[in-house]
């Protein structure tokens, strides 16, 4: 990751995704999601904001190819 890298704290993942506290904790356990796992600061937990973005766009490929 880069030096420039932007983090996403808990409340603005679930802010960006419309989910609750416990559907981001359901999502950081479940491995076969693949949601990006994150960075623990003294309890805190920080998503890498690309990674984020390229779980999106993973999603929106596998949907359309599902549709399809």
């Amino acid at each position: 990751m880069s030096d420039t890298e932007n983090w996403l704290n808990s409340s603005e993942v679930r802010a960006r995704y419309r989910i609750s506290a416990a559907t981001l904790n359901r999502w950081d356990r479940d491995k076969e999601l693949g949601f990006p796992q994150p960075m623990v600061i003294n309890r805190r937990k920080l998503y890498p904001l690309t990674q984020l973005e390229t779980w999106e766009r993973s999603r929106a490929s596998a949907a359309r190819r599902s549709a399809a």
